[in-house]
């Protein structure tokens, strides 16, 4: 999978990530990474790791988009054209469990 990344945002999300994962080697850290194949088709990705959350959804053939919460923080994808992923991610306030979600437009 082809991590494109193109904002600020994402890159502080990604650096967080990492740093995440350095700090939880050899701990036992809290994270959720999962992935799902929905009825209506394609692929979506979900999860956080403490520091963000992101929701990625990927379809071959429909327009579609992602978002995630967190807090009174929200991240919403454009809707995407047909064989790209969409992406959504949001810094973690600390304590708020995350919404995941995808959408086809």
């Amino acid at each position: 999978m082809a991590i494109h990344i193109g904002s600020n945002k994402v890159t502080s999300c990604f650096a967080a990530m990492v740093l995440g994962m350095v700090m939880a080697a050899g701990t036992t850290g809290v994270a959720l990474a999962a992935e799902q194949f929905p009825e209506e088709g394609g692929s979506w990705q979900y999860g956080d790791n403490g520091f963000c959350a992101y929701s990625n959804y990927w379809h071959a053939s429909k327009t579609h988009g992602s978002s995630v919460s967190a807090g009174n923080k929200t991240s919403t994808s454009i809707c995407t054209a047909r064989n790209k992923w969409s992406y959504a991610q949001v810094n973690m306030p600390g304590t708020s469990a995350p919404a995941y979600h995808y959408r086809l437009c």
